[in-house]
């Protein structure tokens, strides 16, 4: 139950940053000398359908430009999406406009594709009047991604490094917004990417390492590499229903090594879960403030 509160907050904590998001308008534009001018959507709001969510590009959170079409009609501004304070999270924010704002575009029904630094993004979203949509967009190289909660408080200057075979294949996220010290999220690149890294039902273990390499530990719980497409959101021909993977990691340390209550035969207290939950919950809060504050400070700039 304790675990499984923990990984609520951590998932609430991106949803938090997004809602955050929600009263503002996308940014300025930014020109470009092949760019279409976009006329005003004038004050009506059934005149744009918005997108919002998380960019990724080849494995990794892109802040590259976003642009919305339909056929091959431009059909936004140009957005540049933003990372709020202390997040690893880039968040967009795209105002797809109707055919009455600009001939070619939103009609009821119609597919909207994205591109994310020139690259076609997934999935393909279907255009509502006034609609307002989280989307996670994911260009370029498939990947899986996995999180949950760590047994062991995690030292200073670790990660937890997924492997397929010997071969580390990714990197770790942290815990996000919540509890970076006992959660974590881990990306797990693939074959094409990075060569001898996932394929569909590969093996992928997880490792503690050091900021020089060295593995302190390694996890009991043994994960497969399917690949994560995003948030699915009234969507045109959806791939495979793929949350990030939830799974949760027992360490082991390396001989010779001890991690915190790992390998002494000691538990953490119900004082010392109640104030990390405590804390994570301020964090929480704070997480959607900081989101906030920054997204309306870039869209008043």
């Amino acid at each position: 139950m304790k675990k499984s509160a923990i990984s609520l907050l951590f998932a609430l904590s991106i949803d938090l940053a997004l809602l955050a998001a929600k009263p503002v308008s996308a940014g300025t534009p930014t020109p470009a000398a092949t760019s279409t001018p976009i006329p005003s959507p004038g004050p009506a709001s059934q005149q744009v359908h918005t997108f919002r969510g998380q960019t990724w590009l080849h494995g990794c959170v892109s802040a590259g430009p976003v642009v919305a079409k339909i056929s091959d009609v431009i059909c936004s501004e140009l957005s540049i999406p933003i990372t709020p304070a202390d997040s690893t999270v880039s968040i967009y924010t795209v105002r797809v406009f109707s055919a009455e704002t600009k001939p070619g575009c939103g009609r009821e029904g119609e597919p909207v594709t994205f591109e994310i630094e020139g690259y076609q993004a997934q999935p393909v979203a279907l255009w509502h009047a006034g609609g307002d949509s989280v989307l996670d967009l994911i260009a370029g190289a498939p990947f899986a991604r996995f999180y949950g909660a760590l047994s062991v408080e995690r030292p200073a200057n670790t990660s937890v490094v997924p492997f397929v075979g010997g071969q580390a294949c990714g990197y770790d996220r942290g815990g996000g917004f919540v509890s970076p010290e006992t959660m974590y999220e881990a990306v797990v690149f693939f074959d094409q990417q990075q060569r001898g890294c996932g394929v569909e039902g590969s093996e992928v273990t997880f490792k503690l390492v050091d900021a020089q390499g060295n593995i302190l530990a390694v996890a009991e719980e043994k994960g497969v590499w399917h690949p994560w497409y995003g948030v699915e959101q009234d969507v045109l021909h959806a791939p495979p229903e793929s949350p990030p993977q939830r799974l949760d990691l027992t360490f082991v340390p390396v001989s010779g090594i001890r991690l915190g209550n790992v390998g002494d035969g000691s538990s953490q207290g119900e004082g010392s879960i109640a104030t990390k939950m405590a804390m994570a919950l301020t964090a929480l809060g704070l997480a959607g403030l900081v989101a906030g504050a920054t997204l309306r400070k870039r869209a008043g700039a």
